[in-house]
């Protein structure tokens, strides 16, 4: 699994001493979200997908609208997203566990929750992008974005 260091150098940036959860810690996951349903609008689809020449339709074999491939394109990065916003506080977890067995204090049972947690989610994004490939590779004209989306793949 690819690992980007923009968003996880921006989440750990968001997050206070002691990794809590704030409003701002939330920033990095919208800000990903915006842009991936931001390429999908504007491109049609996403980057690759004109440069492969796939075209994105709808239920009724019409180009689907850009607000229908942005929603597409934002279903299927979502599970990347959300993998790479929770890597981050796992990163600044370990520094300040690191940190505080080196000075001899005990770390917070909170802060043990708190990675625990994280791993968790890590694991089930994993989960759901390994059985979206797989389900890819079996339908490929309609994967499960395109199903949620209303769309469907084809050639240009």
């Amino acid at each position: 699994m690819f690992l980007s260091p923009l968003p996880v150098a921006v989440f750990s940036m968001t997050l206070p001493a002691h990794s809590t959860w704030t409003p701002l810690s939330r920033l990095p996951l919208v800000v990903l979200c915006g842009v991936f349903f931001g390429l999908g609008y504007w491109l049609r689809g996403g980057p690759v997908f004109r440069f492969m020449g796939i075209d994105v339709q709808n239920q009724h074999g019409r180009v689907a609208s850009r607000w229908r491939s942005g929603f597409r394109n934002l279903v299927a990065w979502f599970p990347f997203a959300v993998y790479m916003v929770c890597v981050a506080p796992l990163v600044v977890i370990s520094i300040d566990m690191v940190r505080l067995t080196q000075n001899g204090e005990k770390a917070d049972v909170s802060l043990f929750s708190f990675a625990v947690t994280f791993i968790v989610v890590i694991i089930f994004c994993n989960l759901l992008i390994y059985a979206g490939a797989l389900y890819a590779v079996r339908h490929p004209q309609r994967g499960i974005p395109d199903q949620l989306a209303g769309t469907r793949l084809v050639p240009h």
